[in-house]
Order: structure tokens, then C-alpha cells, then sequence
């Protein structure tokens, strides 16, 4: 054999120097089909995806906690809050006129939050009010563009609930679902509460009494048993069990490293007065230099007592 003989003998089987007649007359070498060559990839593919899948957060499943101890988590996330909160997005949703017709709409939205009590939420079209409710520790207003006056009241008094003031001023206040709960006994928001556990929720019942003694279920907090235990549905009924409102909280985010978890979505309707409202948060942030006394938490000086 000729020194360059020698040499393409002993090269390896992907060479592509070297002659196919030489592959056929070889019988140490085995030549696999293209088809194991082409299994194989997919199954390397396949590995990689599988491990790629793996490498994903995955939601588990957490045990319940007892009662006090999960709203507790819920209003030290509140807790965090440390500021006046300022949220812009948009909001979508529909509203049924006294005669019956549905109007949808979607209007710019911004929001000022200070808790407990302290509001004040803004709806533009066009860079035009349409609807604006404010609230302080005392007072509570509203404006519809449609009456193009404001209206206002003493937060705990009664009054006839209308399509642009649903419920009371209190429930639209905790539509944010950035309220604590409370749940201790030296705390004026003292409620007496039962505890209940489905699937993936832990439920806090807020029970009332009617005129007559009996005893209903007037509210209920539905928290995640998913880390980290957020609220997700919040839900008003009236003395014979109908909802008259609710809230869906979805898409939470973390404000900072060590902020506050905030909803990102927040859906609510209206049974009774076929209503509902989504609001899409495009950015929280907190407000520096604004507290209980600035101004978009004063009550209006035109205000027309309901």
C-alpha cells in the first residue's frame, strides 16, 4: 500500500475524502441509515425542550394557613404600600340605562390611592371628564358628566344607589382590593369572620346580621393558596344571598424588590345594575410629597349634597 493509501485508510468515517468504494468493501466499518441520524436530532430536541419545560417556575399548591394568618399576609402586603399610590391605564366596560339599553365605553383612567380611605379616581375620553369619584377620611364625591354636577355624602350614610354610584362608597373603595381586612378585635374594621378552604382558595366570610337577627354571609375574600397568597375575588351579597358585587384581581406584579404585590387587572361587575368594569394597569408607582391633605383628595366646593 502507497504511503497516501495508508494515510486514507485510517481516516475516520466522516471524511469526505473518501471513496464510496472503499466504504462498500470495507467490513470493519458499519454504515448506520440517515433515518437513526435524523432520530436522533429529534430526540436531542426533544431533551432540550423537555428541559427547557423543566427549568420553568411551577405553581405548587400551598396548605391552608389559619384564618388570621392569612389575612395577615394580605394587610402586610397593604402595609407596604408606604405613600399615596398613582396607577394610569384604561378602563373598559358596559353600564345599562333605565330604559334598558347597554352602553359600553373605554376611557382613560387615573387612579390616586392612600389608605384607608383616601381616593381619587379620574375617567377621560378624549382628555374629557366623564366620571370622577373622590373619597377622604370624612367624605365621599362623584361626578357624572351626564347630570354635569358633583354629588356628595358622609361615608356610612344611606341613600339611593344609582348606575354611576352602584354600591356604597366603602365597597367602591375596596373594588382596588387594596384594603386591609380587618379582622383584629381592636380594630374599628372588626369583623366577625369564619374560615373556609376549596381547591385553590382559602375563603375569610365576613357574616352579618338582618333587622330580624338572622344571620348572613355579607362578604367574602377568596386568597390564593398559590404563593405569594394574594386576594383574588372579592365578593358583596345581600341579606338573601344575591351578589350585588364583585371583583376579580389578576396579573399581580411586584412594586419593588421589597414593594407591595399590585393587581395589574382588575375586573368588577355589577349584577344588579348590569354592570361591569375592567381596569387594565399600564404602571403603579408611588407619589412622593403628596399625603391626606393634597389636593386631589379634597372634597369639591361645588358640591350638591345627595
Amino acid at each position: 500500500m502507497r504511503p497516501s493509501e495508508h494515510a486514507v485508510a485510517h481516516r475516520g468515517p466522516c471524511n469526505s475524502s473518501r471513496p464510496a468504494s472503499w466504504l462498500r468493501q470495507s467490513s470493519s466499518i458499519r454504515v448506520r441509515p440517515r433515518r437513526f441520524h435524523g432520530l436522533t436530532a429529534c430526540a436531542s430536541l426533544v431533551s432540550v425542550v423537555a428541559a427547557g419545560c423543566q427549568s420553568m417556575p411551577r405553581r405548587v399548591l400551598l396548605d391552608p394557613i389559619p384564618l388570621h394568618a392569612a389575612a395577615g399576609i394580605v394587610n402586610d402586603n397593604v402595609d407596604r404600600i408606604g405613600g399615596v399610590l398613582r396607577a394610569t391605564g384604561s378602563v373598559d366596560g358596559h353600564a345599562t340605562s333605565e330604559d334598558g339599553r347597554r352602553q359600553s365605553y373605554h376611557l382613560d383612567a387615573v387612579l390616586f390611592f392612600l389608605s384607608p380611605s383616601f381616593v381619587r379616581f379620574d375617567l377621560k375620553a378624549f382628555g374629557q371628564r366623564q366620571l370622577l369619584f373622590g373619597s377622604n377620611i370624612e367624605y365621599y364625591w362623584y361626578y357624572d358628566k351626564q347630570a354635569d354636577a358633583f354629588h356628595c355624602g358622609h361615608h356610612g350614610e344611606g341613600g339611593p344607589l344609582t348606575a354611576q354610584l352602584p354600591a356604597p362608597p366603602e365597597q367602591l373603595i375596596e373594588v382596588l382590593g387594596l384594603r386591609t381586612i380587618g379582622l383584629d378585635a381592636t380594630s374599628k374594621l372588626a369583623m366577625p369572620a369564619i374560615h373556609r378552604v376549596v381547591e385553590e382558595h382559602q375563603q375569610i366570610l365576613v357574616v352579618a346580621h338582618d333587622e330580624g337577627g338572622s344571620t348572613f354571609i355579607e362578604k367574602e375574600y377568596w386568597l390564593d393558596r398559590y404563593a405569594p397568597r394574594l386576594m383574588r375575588r372579592l365578593l358583596f351579597r345581600d341579606q338573601v344571598g344575591v351578589v350585588t358585587m364583585e371583583s376579580r384581581f389578576d396579573d399581580y406584579k411586584r412594586l419593588a424588590p421589597d414593594g407591595p404585590w399590585l393587581p395589574h387587572r382588575i375586573t368588577t361587575i355589577w349584577p344588579p345594575f348590569e354592570a361591569s368594569m375592567t381596569f387594565r394597569i399600564a404602571k403603579w408607582r408611588v407619589v412622593p410629597g403628596l399625603g391626606s391633605d393634597s389636593i386631589q383628595f379634597a372634597r369639591p366646593g361645588n358640591c350638591v349634597s345627595r
